[in-house]
């Protein structure tokens, strides 16, 4: 049996450097890097289970009290996990940038720079934007990063949990691609 010498460096370097959320800065093959930052992002996502931060009735930057938060959660983890976090584009200097909705990640014909649509109801892998289009009357869907095959973490009512997200079977999964 031949072992890839490099492939087999890539991912020790991949463990070591996903247990200090740093990123490579060298020439990984692009599967690997994903999978680094996929990795970054679930980690960010995890850490804020129990937190109150995006909860309805508290403020987050420029989300109000009374709002629901969980497209804003996806925002603060994906920026602060160092990948590409959406917003929709300012209309005039000074306007304030709003992270994409619920909707627009669920949306396959809404394209995302650097996310891939990968489609409906398919596998979750760490760090994919878990997403679907729902009829609230105070918002236009749900979604939270994927920290496994199952399980998503967001924002609900109160807290951030793996609790109550209810994902249906066709929920929309985008990943991260860089490009």
């Amino acid at each position: 049996m031949m072992i890839n010498f490099n492939k087999l460096v890539g991912v020790a370097l991949l463990l070591y450097l996903t247990g200090s959320n740093k990123v490579p800065h060298f020439n990984l093959m692009k599967d690997d890097v994903n999978i680094v930052k996929g990795e970054a992002i679930a980690k960010t996502a995890e850490k804020y289970r129990g937190s109150t931060d995006w909860a309805a009735n508290k403020r987050k930057d420029n989300f109000p009290p009374g709002t629901k938060k969980c497209n804003k959660f996806v925002y603060d983890v994906l920026k602060e996990a160092g990948v590409t976090a959406p917003v929709y584009p300012r209309k005039k200097p000074g306007d304030v940038q709003w992270p994409l909705v619920a909707a627009d990640w669920a949306d396959s014909s809404c394209t995302i720079t650097a996310w891939q649509h990968m489609g409906y109801g398919v596998p979750w892998k760490r760090g994919d934007v878990i997403a679907e289009k729902r009829n609230y009357s105070d918002a236009t869907g749900h979604c939270g990063i994927a920290i496994s095959s199952s399980q998503v973490v967001g924002e609900q009512a109160n807290s951030v949990t793996t609790e109550g997200h209810d994902f249906g079977a066709n929920a929309a999964v985008r990943r991260y691609t860089g490009r």
